[in-house]
């Protein structure tokens, strides 16, 4: 297996269109949109901590919704929630043995889920169902999972932050579950009996 993870430049990123007038929606936060994200417009948002002081509307990921807001509030950026996903923040020039570490190595299939680099950082949004999720403690530098009701987060366009990729949201990996969560999505699934019977059958 590769010694690299997710040190490659935009791997099949989807490219936008520039918009020229500010009361259009961005193609960015419609293909954000279009892939489940629930997004709020937010004013004067430079800074990740500042994001949940200053949305300007409800997320939603209704497009006409969107459109609306987009109207209303010219020139804003962009946030989505974290409330139906989780998303692990990575830092490659301080972050790469640690995720080694995080995942014992197994990172296949990590890469394949939606995410945007932001800066130096790279963003991975996977799909969250209230599991308990695991504590990146002091020793994970380079590494944040960000998540939970109110959590929000800048999303593309930006001057900094672009999407990487145009993949699906895939699921949550077993490494960033909590001890006892982690253990019970790793274990095989075994049939029940009637399912058994059923695929014999067949």
């Amino acid at each position: 297996m590769k010694s690299t993870f997710f040190e490659t430049l935009l791997y099949g990123a989807p490219a936008f269109a520039k918009v020229s007038s500010s009361t259009i929606l961005p193609p960015e936060i419609e293909f954000a949109a279009s892939r489940g994200l629930k997004l709020a417009p937010s004013r004067g948002m430079s800074q990740f901590a500042s994001a949940a002081r200053t949305p300007c509307g409800y997320p939603t990921s209704d497009i006409v919704q969107l459109r609306g807001f987009a109207a209303q509030f010219p020139l804003c950026r962009w946030s989505m929630t974290a409330t139906d996903v989780a998303v692990l923040e990575y830092t490659p020039s301080l972050g790469h043995f640690h995720l080694h570490e995080l995942c014992d190595g197994d990172w296949e299939g990590w890469r394949e889920t939606l995410q945007f680099r932001s800066g130096p950082a790279q963003f991975l949004i996977f799909n969250y169902k209230g599991q308990k999720l695991r504590a990146l403690d002091r020793r994970f530098v380079g590494l944040r999972l960000h998540s939970g009701n109110g959590k929000m987060l800048p999303v593309p366009p930006g001057s900094e932050r672009v999407w990487v990729n145009s993949a699906a949201i895939q699921e949550l990996p077993p490494s960033l579950l909590a001890d006892g969560d982690r253990e019970e999505a790793s274990q095989p699934r075994f049939k029940q009996p009637f399912e058994y019977a059923r695929s014999h059958a067949d």
